[in-house]
């Protein structure tokens, strides 16, 4: 916390705390086998999500015109073409 004093007084100024979006994944189609889910077809990185590699991060996966389809726990990037979502929770077989 900073505090400022001026002749009016001290005022005390909190800390600026922004929480950090959490990563996301949009992608035009999508296929779901158990908990593993893979975006595929023009897929984009979002809230500085890894393009490439192995993910060890909870992130989550939207369809184009979809919206949110699964929250996943881990994965592998390969954007554009897919992301392959591990650990996941979703409506995947009710969508």
């Amino acid at each position: 916390m900073t505090l400022i004093a001026s002749a009016a007084g001290v005022v005390a100024l909190a800390p600026a705390t922004y929480a950090a979006e959490k990563w996301k994944y949009t992608c035009d189609a999508w296929v779901a086998t158990g908990n593993e889910y893979t975006g595929k077809e023009k897929c984009v990185a979002e809230n500085g999500a890894p393009k490439t590699g192995e993910i060890k991060k909870e992130f989550d996966l939207y369809v184009t015109g979809t919206g949110l389809i699964a929250s996943c726990r881990s994965g592998k990037a390969s954007l554009p073409g897919k992301i392959v979502g591990k650990s996941c929770e979703g409506p995947g077989d009710e969508i």
